[in-house]
């Protein structure tokens, strides 16, 4: 109840004083190249996802699975995400992949801990990214303390999880952690292990960069179809708005919440119109749901043709 009041409320947000003849005018001006560039994009980004977890999928020795069947669970796992709101993707991604794994047990607590070691990646990519860019390029507000303070502190943030990520190794969790507790997680852990900092988690963080930088880049290719006329900074900007607004309760696919994420940075920031901003907001939001259902539908063909390997259990 309380996520569809606050996406009415993000949609009444994103939507007061539109002029709709002026919004469908500006649907009708789109340059569909760069729309089909954009997808492209998000598909990159999708892809290198994928990877990632594959690598980490054979790094916590969940079982040998071919890459196809990873890139298939990822992408149905975005397709729902678009419709089912909560953890619907990663839940997904594990039924998926589990007709693929060995069984035994722990598996499940494996892919659980794997899930969110790629989670930890993809946000500390998503903080370097914004941080660098929010570093280099001009910004249309000021950052207390300077863009070089703003690095700073990026950058000591990256070190301490680091560190901690080096200091809560399974010898110093055993001497503070009850025994059961460790019996229990132990799975877990396991898929945790692709995080200590090794060649593996070092290629994890580089595809989550080479994923966020294919966000951007989609962001921006989108912007240029729908005739934005705004700074390099924009995409980095609003991908901050967007990973902030996240973590607030939403209807499926933070219908309204995402738009409203959107419409405030454009409009407060760069002077874009309420209109041209809202439906670069629906345009944006439209083509990942398009990349992520089409090959959606085409990775559940490509389940319902493939024998499973192997069940989880």
């Amino acid at each position: 109840m309380g996520a569809a009041v606050l996406s009415l409320a993000a949609v009444w947000f994103a939507a007061r004083g539109v002029d709709r003849a002026v919004l469908m005018q500006t649907f009708g001006h789109v340059a569909w190249t760069w729309v089909a560039l954009a997808a492209l994009a998000t598909i990159v980004s999708i892809v290198a996802h994928a990877v990632s977890w594959h690598l980490g999928l054979r790094g916590s020795n969940t079982g040998p699975v071919q890459f196809r069947h990873v890139l298939g669970a990822s992408w149905m796992g975005k397709a729902v995400g678009q419709f089912v709101p909560g953890p619907s993707s990663e839940l997904t991604r594990m039924m998926v992949i589990g007709r693929h794994i060995p069984g035994g047990a722990g598996q499940t607590g494996r892919l659980v801990g794997g899930l969110v070691a790629q989670s930890v990646f993809g946000g500390a990519a998503t903080v370097l990214v914004v941080g660098i860019s929010a570093t280099v390029l001009p910004l249309p507000v000021d950052i207390p303390g300077g863009q070089l303070a703003f690095l700073c502190a990026v950058v000591g943030l990256c070190a301490l999880g680091l560190a901690l990520t080096q200091r809560c190794s399974r010898a110093r969790l055993r001497r503070l952690v009850p025994h059961w507790v460790i019996v229990r997680s132990e799975p877990i852990l396991a898929g945790l292990a692709v995080l200590r900092p090794s060649r593996l988690a070092a290629k994890c963080l580089a595809l989550h960069l080479v994923a966020v930088s294919a966000q951007l880049a989609a962001m921006w290719l989108m912007m240029r179809g729908f005739g934005l006329d705004v700074p390099a900074s924009a995409p980095p900007v609003l991908l901050a708005a967007m990973m902030i607004a996240g973590v607030l309760p939403a209807t499926p696919g933070a219908v309204g919440v995402a738009q409203a994420a959107i419409v405030a940075p454009l409009g407060a920031a760069y002077g874009v119109a309420n209109e041209i901003a809202l439906a670069f907001a629906i345009g944006l939001h439209a083509m990942i749901a398009s990349v992520a259902v089409i090959g959606g539908l085409g990775a559940l063909v490509h389940q319902r043709v493939t024998r499973p390997q192997v069940s989880l259990t």
